[in-house]
């Protein structure tokens, strides 16, 4: 019997350990291997020509710039992102048709987008008009995931707190919006660090008023050819990704100790 055992724990770990070497793998052929490659071709070959001299101001406002377009968007996103999904909870119909324009978004053309966008927000002032922008554009990404994690939840406790005579905000703020905060953080994260990356919404809807360092770098290949400069500055870029990455990391701790995580 202890063999039988044996022998069904080993069957059971056979797909996690494949799972883990294929993701491990992947991890390695396209996030270790390209920042290692991106790290040599801007500060480590020699004599490859090209650089960037840009003064430390200006790049700290390039952060600057890119860290409050994306935060910003991806707080106003993440917060129509948690109140359609508190009103899908309750209502089977906005459930159907939210959940569908979401997969609708999520594949729609970027460009089309930003063409669109670039029109209805001429008359915005540049900043305000790249941070909504940002705002709709990421939204599906993190709005799935909200959207998952509250259809999720058991809907035996939400009927059981309905047949008690709980009102449905007491619902939202007791039961599943405690249940839901990592997954909402966990939107939240992957909608930022999404829109740091963007440089055709500060390019056109923000008609190149809010330079970014993703802008930066386009301006450098496609005006200058000077390759080994933007390189230089997607490092820089990657660093204020694994940031935010770090700071997610780190709420996410504090509020476990604290009691306040699910």
């Amino acid at each position: 019997m202890a063999a039988v055992d044996r022998s069904l724990n080993n069957v059971a770990g056979g797909p996690a350990i494949v799972v883990a070497v294929v993701l491990g793998a992947a991890a390695l052929i396209f996030v270790v291997a390209p920042v290692a490659i991106t790290v040599i071709g801007a500060f480590l070959e020699s004599p490859r020509p090209g650089g960037f001299g840009m003064p430390a101001l200006s790049l700290a406002r390039l952060a600057e710039n890119t860290v409050l377009m994306s935060i910003t968007g991806a707080a106003i996103a993440l917060g129509v992102a948690v109140l359609a999904s508190s009103i899908a909870v309750f209502d089977p119909r906005f459930h159907r048709y939210y959940r569908a324009w979401l997969l609708a978004m999520l594949f729609t053309n970027p460009v089309f987008l930003v063409l669109g966008l670039s029109t209805l927000l001429a008359a915005w002032p540049p900043f305000a008009a790249t941070t909504a922008a940002t705002a709709y554009v990421v939204l599906p990404l993190g709005g799935l995931v909200v959207q998952s994690a509250f259809e999720e939840f058991p809907r035996v406790q939400i009927n059981a707190a309905l047949s008690l005579g709980a009102s449905p905000s007491e619902i939202l703020w007791g039961l599943v919006l405690p249940a839901s905060r990592d997954e909402i953080t966990l939107g939240g994260l992957l909608m930022a660090i999404y829109a740091m990356g963007f440089y055709l919404l500060p390019s056109y809807v923000g008609l190149g008023r809010t330079p970014t360092l993703a802008t930066a770098m386009s301006t450098l290949i496609a005006q200058l050819g000077d390759w080994r400069a933007a390189q230089q500055i997607a490092i820089l870029l990657i660093g204020l990704e694994l940031l935010v990455l770090l700071g997610w990391w780190i709420l996410g701790r504090v509020l476990r100790r604290s009691g306040k995580s699910p």
